[in-house]
C-alpha cells in the first residue's frame, strides 16, 4: 500500500483498464478533481513515458508510485486480474 503520499504540483494520475480495448487508461487531473487530459496505450511504459513528456507526472517520488500502478494495470490486463489503483 502507498502510505507516505507524495502531493505532485502538477495534480493526481488516475489509472484504469479497459478490458473492452484492451489498453491501460491514464487520466491526469487537477487538485481541484478535474480531468485535465487523457492517455490510452497498451504498455506501462509506452504510457508512462508519454505521461512524462507531456509534464504530467513531475515528482520523482509520485512518477516511481506512477510507474509501479501503471506495471500493476497491464499485468492486470495481460492477465486478465482485477486492478485497482492504491
Amino acid at each position: 500500500m502507498y502510505k507516505d503520499k507524495v502531493i505532485d504540483p502538477a495534480g493526481y494520475i488516475l489509472i484504469r483498464v479497459n478490458r473492452e480495448m484492451n489498453e491501460i487508461e491514464l487520466a491526469h487531473c487537477s487538485h481541484e478533481h478535474t480531468i485535465l487530459n487523457g492517455i490510452k496505450g497498451k504498455t506501462a511504459e509506452e504510457v508512462y513515458a508519454t505521461a512524462i513528456k507531456m509534464g504530467m507526472i513531475t515528482a520523482l517520488e509520485y512518477a516511481a508510485y506512477v510507474g509501479a500502478e501503471l506495471k500493476k494495470a497491464e499485468h492486470a490486463l495481460r492477465y486478465n486480474t482485477d486492478y485497482l489503483q492504491e
